[in-house]
């Protein structure tokens, strides 16, 4: 379990890191925008590196969430529940979330692949690079999501443990 939760805070880490340089680099592009609409001069790629940068901010971010167990919840049953039918009904929350995320995973894996050949509007690059990043969001949820399953299977009061706050 150690080594999960190791491996999950590592990622955690990496993922923040990129998240945070990629809406610094969406920040420039947007003023950069702005300031072209400013001086009638826009440049046209801003609008689709700001689309392809907040793609990829929403997935990253969204796998930092899981770790930090920041998304939204309903834990007002798992509270009121007893301990043992709390631990269960925790247990088969998570594993539903793994399996969404699963199949989710493949299915954008899936998509990618076949952007392989489709370009950007203004931005002659290849849109399965952008499209990856949703593969890849959902793969680091999945490394939390195990994480946290183990947690569980380690604690007896899971009411701190669960998916959301």
């Amino acid at each position: 379990m150690k080594i999960l939760n190791l491996i999950s805070r590592k990622v955690a880490q990496v993922t923040s890191v990129i998240t945070g340089l990629l809406i610094m680099v969406v920040f420039v592009v947007i003023f950069i925008g702005i300031g072209g609409r400013i001086v009638k001069n826009n440049p046209a790629w801003t609008e689709e590196i700001a689309r392809w940068g907040l793609v990829a901010i929403g997935f990253l971010g969204g796998s930092v969430a899981v770790y930090k167990r920041q998304h939204v919840g309903v834990n007002i049953i798992i509270t009121r529940l007893p301990i043992k039918i709390a631990k269960v009904a925790t247990i088969i929350a998570y594993i539903i979330v793994i399996i969404v995320c699963a199949i989710c995973l493949l299915q954008s894996y899936d998509a990618a692949i076949r952007a392989v050949r489709i370009r950007g509007d203004i931005l002659p690059f290849s849109m399965m690079y952008v499209k990856l990043f949703l593969p890849l969001g959902f793969g680091c949820m999945i490394i939390h999501l195990v994480a946290g399953l183990a947690n569980v299977f380690s604690h007896e009061d899971v009411r701190n443990l669960t998916i959301g706050q």
